[in-house]
């Protein structure tokens, strides 16, 4: 009967949402301490947001007002995760983010629904709110949306999984049967990459803007120190408590990662990576 009951609740709760779009957050258990400070900027820089937030977790529910929370199993992949909150609203189009991004200004909601509007008339099957915006061109740009940059096919992770808006359908065909994890994703996006000639996806879109201001906030499970600094700039720091701090050497190992993604040739970027793999170095592929 309860369960009845909270998805009656549940229900109540979607009609009072923005049908066109809903946000779902598939995260983990041992990370919703995280979502709680999500949530926190949340409701400080998107006080207004019209759109349902779904949060799918392994087997702990988290109790908000502003959040449907709903479980699946300790074994459900990240993808199996993302399909059971699709299960739980009709939108057509989904904006897949993660516990750990944190929105760092306001958010405008003239903004996403021009992007919206866009997906529709182009039929755009994937968004990306990328962290430091995408350059235009004269070659990737659209002439009646100023923000939208074609993506290009070839350059290595050309897409990657974060915090996206998708077609429904897009999802469910990239995902399939839902057991594949976040890295099988991104190793499949990154193989394409690297065999594919030039030229521009038609429906895979980045904006130039990072425009729902995310700050990422946590890698290997740990706080990661020029992320907090930048919160701390800004006058809002973000409540460590419950966490570690990344140490100053992973600090440093992820920027040499940065680097070299940026600048290692694609045909040296496998000898590279077992290079590196010897001295410590963690990669989600090998190519």
């Amino acid at each position: 009967m309860s369960q009845l009951i909270n998805e009656d609740n549940n229900k109540t709760n979607r009609e009072k949402y923005n049908q066109e779009m809903a946000i779902v957050i598939p995260a983990c258990d041992k990370y919703l301490d995280i979502f709680a400070e999500y949530m926190r900027y949340f409701r400080m820089n998107w006080s207004d947001c019209p759109f349902e937030i779904i949060l799918v977790t392994e087997t702990k529910c988290y109790k908000d007002s502003r959040v449907t929370s709903y479980t699946t199993t300790e074994n459900t992949a990240w993808t199996g995760r993302v399909l059971e909150g699709l299960k739980h609203t009709d939108c057509r189009y989904i904006l897949t983010t993660i516990e750990d991004g944190f929105i760092s200004e306001k958010v405008k909601n003239k903004d996403i629904f021009q992007i919206l509007a866009f997906m529709r008339k182009h039929n755009i099957q994937y968004y990306r709110n990328p962290k430091f915006g995408h350059k235009r061109t004269k070659e990737n740009s659209f002439q009646d949306f100023r923000h939208a940059c074609k993506i290009k096919k070839n350059e290595v992770y050309s897409r990657s999984l974060g915090i996206d808006i998708w077609d429904r359908q897009a999802l469910i065909e990239l995902f399939g049967d839902g057991s594949k994890s976040a890295w099988d994703i991104e190793d499949y996006f990154l193989q394409y990459s690297l065999k594919a000639e030039n030229g521009y996806f038609e429906d895979w879109v980045s904006d130039d803007r990072n425009f729902l201001h995310i700050i990422e906030t946590v890698s290997g499970g740990k706080w990661m120190r020029s992320e907090l600094k930048r919160f701390e700039r800004l006058g809002i720091p973000v409540n460590t408590k419950d966490r570690a701090i990344m140490p100053i050497t992973d600090y440093y190992r992820r920027r040499l990662h940065a680097i070299a993604n940026r600048i290692v040739p694609k045909k040296f970027r496998k000898p590279v990576k077992t290079f590196f793999s010897k001295i410590g170095f963690k990669f989600a592929s090998k190519n």
